[in-house]
């Protein structure tokens, strides 16, 4: 076990590091500081972590929120004191609204150099506030208070990152000089109150991670109202890994509802499982579906994980109303902005899914429901689908739409797939291509901002353990460009398909489009940015493609090499709106 004696910083640092090792949290992000170098020799010196170096702290913490949204478990990020912490705010925010795993270690000043005008000294006690499910202020490393306070304290952390409502936690290391790792006398019988741990590889504390089951009644009551619906649907956001995404194509055959599958649940590649009747319950195009009034209004909604993006489904929502809204989640937290939400029930997605379907009562009576006509939804389908392929074969350019049709259609099986928000991530969802391969989706939807994303898909990469592609637009990569440097570092390559239309091509979906004074220079935000210089900067790959049947191509080889690549179409903006609403137009029409 590498305990670090050199001075009690390094030996409290050690102590920290080694029951998150303990606990399965081996991989580490750090920014180069003085304050923090204890946490980060500590962390560089364990043979059982990983750490990657970044050169700011938003993109080591977006880093860290990628590899755990990836690997399905915590990582650390480790910074200096002062403004180095204000900068993993953002991906904090992220973290805590998407409910992700993720703990900050942050170096800071003794007490008496706080309010002193201390260099790199700022109030960083509760420094995230609402948005941290935990923080503590350590004190200063001393002697006088025992090395079980500093390993009871980090479990404590743990348990409360991976509470039902998961999200960031903060631990505040106040360090005084040295900060080297210079010797000083420790006295021998210092850690005499842990010698049994220190000659196991268990947690001082074992934890056990809380697993939401829901209770007999709520079951009940969710199938009185499944037996008492004929029109019922699915309706599902990101609703976990593999296990969840089973269990709600099982419950879908079982009852023979049809799945609205937002892009975030991972489902829209799925079919679904064998069935006597071969229907496929999965529904990419229900964007179209609702515009066009072609899908019966349901009486009960199922709705299975996170938020929905279609703004299509929050009209058609607010347009229709249900008898019965369930919503079933694996937090305690509020997933309702349109407050229809009938029903609310905390709970993993696959242990609801097998409750429900075991339930005695609702194997006896599920049969004999009137249910919506899946053949008739089925061949809507199909039609949707032929309409948006035959305009975009028609259509001469290359136009984004096609790009998020041909990447989803031609990504490796079981690679990652990271949607940068804004336009990329909506486009995937609206013209997803369903005969396309099975792909681990990740994006940063908690609070949706383009920030990090660069960081974020790079740390996704690794989390996976798999190559990945991440689709992202020109001002987010702006955004996020210090990140490629992180790019060249990983053994696990990411293509970035670019799309450049000069500026933000959402904001022409908005009614601040008709803005026409202020739209262009306050809104659009046109640049001149040389992305193939900056790619070269950064020793990354760089290939240009306005053409379309050059980019299927260059897509599909650039994700057979080993190496991080950038694939940068330029595109429009004006244009991609009139491609947009002709699309969405002739699909309508023709339904």
């Amino acid at each position: 076990m590498p305990i670090a004696m050199e001075n009690i910083n390094y030996l409290w640092s050690s102590l920290i590091v080694e029951e998150l090792v303990r606990n399965g949290i081996t991989y580490f992000c750090l920014s180069p500081g003085s304050r923090s170098a204890p946490l980060a020799v500590a962390a560089a010196r364990h043979p059982d972590t990983r750490v990657s170096v970044c050169l700011d702290e938003r993109g080591s913490a977006f880093h860290a929120l990628g590899y755990a949204q990836g690997a399905g478990k915590a990582a650390v990020v480790i910074t200096t004191s002062g403004t180095a912490l204000a900068n993993t705010f953002p991906a904090i925010v992220e973290a805590s609204m998407a409910q992700i795993p993720l703990l900050i270690l942050s170096a800071d000043r003794p007490p008496e150099l706080r309010d002193s005008g201390a260099n790199q000294t700022i109030d960083q006690v509760k420094f995230f506030g609402n948005y941290c499910r935990w923080s503590v202020d350590l004190p200063c490393p001393t002697v006088e208070i025992s090395p079980q306070v500093v390993l009871t304290t980090v479990n404590l952390a743990i348990r409360n990152a991976y509470a039902p409502n998961a999200g960031p936690v903060h631990l505040n290391c106040m360090f005084r000089e040295p900060l080297a790792p210079v010797e000083s006398n420790i006295r021998g019988d210092y850690l005499d109150g842990v010698s049994k741990w220190k000659l196991s590889r268990l947690p001082f504390t074992q934890n056990c991670n809380p697993v939401l089951v829901p209770g007999t009644k709520i079951i009940d009551e969710a199938v009185n109202i499944i037996n008492r619906s004929e029109r019922g649907i699915i309706v599902v956001g990101d609703c976990g890994g593999y296990i969840q995404q089973q269990a709600v194509i099982m419950l879908a055959s079982y009852l023979e509802w049809p799945v609205l599958a937002d892009i975030t649940s991972g489902l829209k590649s799925w079919t679904s499982l064998p069935a006597e009747n071969n229907k496929n319950y999965i529904i990419n195009n229900f964007h179209q579906m609702l515009a066009s009034d072609q899908l019966p209004s349901p009486d009960t909604v199922l709705h299975l994980g996170g938020p929905i993006i279609s703004k299509s489904f929050d009209q058609f929502c607010r347009a229709v109303g249900f008898n019965n809204y369930i919503h079933v989640s694996n937090s305690c937290a509020r997933t309702d902005h349109n407050h229809f939400v009938s029903l609310k029930i905390d709970c993993e997605i696959d242990v609801f899914c097998r409750e429900l379907k075991g339930h005695n009562y609702f194997i006896s009576c599920h049969h004999v429901k009137k249910r919506l006509d899946l053949s008739v939804i089925n061949h809507l389908q199909q039609k949707i689908d032929t309409k948006v392929d035959n305009f975009l074969e028609e259509t001469d350019k290359i136009t984004e739409p096609f790009v998020a049709r041909a990447v989803t259609g031609n990504i490796k099986e079981n690679s990652g797939l990271f949607l940068g928000n804004s336009m990329p991530i909506r486009d995937c969802d609206l013209f997803y291509n369903p005969r396309g391969q099975r792909v681990i989706i990740g994006c940063n939807r908690g609070a949706s901002g383009i920030d990090g994303n660069i960081a974020a898909a790079s740390g996704f990469a690794v989390g996976l353990q798999k190559a990945t592609t991440l689709l992202i637009g020109d001002l987010a990569f702006i955004h996020d460009s210090n990140s490629l440097k992180i790019l060249g570092n990983s053994d696990f390559p990411v293509t970035i398909v670019l799309i450049n239309n000069c500026g933000g091509g959402i904001f022409s979906f908005l009614p601040i489009s008709e803005c026409k004074e202020v739209f262009e220079s306050c809104f659009a935000s046109p640049h001149k940015t040389d992305f193939k210089n900056l790619a070269l900067a950064f020793g990354l790959d760089y290939q240009l493609v306005n053409k379309k049947e050059d980019f299927v191509s260059v897509f599909v080889q650039n994700q057979e090499r080993e190496k991080s690549t950038i694939i940068e179409v330029q595109t429009n903006r004006q244009e991609n709106y009139s491609i947009h609403k002709e699309l969405h137009r002739i699909v309508l029409e023709q339904m």
